[in-house]
């Protein structure tokens, strides 16, 4: 099918915005490219995630929108998932700990989705390419800044108040969702706090979850590892 010179228009408007104003922000805060992702590598526990998307259903004629997934992973999910090759670590993975929306992290209305128009001037595209930079330095980068360990991760995930990527029902005796609650009980697992990653496990088969065979998976595996750590820490 021939791409229309509109097409190919807002594409290459498209590439310029995200190279300037959130590749570039990217890099020089040290992320790195692996396939669509941009990684920044937080010591050997966890690592940071941001994606550009660009969801076809919302193209308009004559425009072109697009967002960015972010999401925070703790490396531990490698030992307690080794199938294969182990997990690739992209923002809109369900196996991030926490998967929040750029909106939820600034506090602003910008970030849910940024547009494109074909017609735009230079000064526009220039003027967007500054609101993106900005709410990334000002915003996401310094909320991913918080977590520089596997127990930064497991304590923001514990806690029963409302944050972005955090899942809170305050009418239930226990607040937290399932979900956050088996991630948190991986990056406690992460961190070697087997007591505090069992109390979470405990929590999550309290709660109202559909899925409580994750729950059971998960614990099955953590005490499984777990038992063998003791066992070499026993011999050695």
């Amino acid at each position: 099918m021939r791409v229309s010179e509109s097409r190919k228009r807002l594409d290459q408007l498209y590439r310029r915005v995200v190279r300037n104003g959130l590749v570039g922000t990217l890099r020089r805060h040290g992320f790195r490219k692996e396939a669509g992702d941009y990684l920044h590598f937080v010591g050997q526990e966890v690592v940071c995630a941001v994606r550009p998307v660009r969801p076809p259903l919302w193209a308009k004629p004559g425009e072109v929108r697009f967002t960015t997934s972010c999401a925070v992973f703790v490396t531990a999910i490698e030992q307690l998932f080794p199938e294969g090759k182990g997990p690739t670590y992209h923002a809109d993975s369900t196996i991030s700990q926490i998967r929040p929306q750029v909106a939820e992290i600034s506090g602003e209305d910008k970030g849910s989705s940024w547009c494109i128009r074909e017609d735009a001037s230079e000064d526009a595209l220039s003027a967007l390419e500054r609101a993106i930079s900005r709410v990334f330095e000002v915003h996401v980068l310094p909320w991913f800044g918080q977590f520089q360990t596997a127990k930064a991760v497991a304590d923001y995930l514990a806690s029963p108040e409302v944050g972005p990527g955090r899942i809170r029902l305050g009418y239930r005796e226990i607040p937290q969702d399932a979900r956050d609650l088996r991630n948190a009980a991986i990056a406690y697992f992460g961190a070697g706090e087997y007591k505090r990653a069992r109390e979470m496990l405990d929590l999550a088969a309290r709660t109202i979850d559909p899925a409580t065979h994750l729950t059971v998976d998960l614990r099955e595996r953590m005490e499984r590892l777990i038992a063998q750590r003791q066992k070499k820490r026993f011999k050695s």
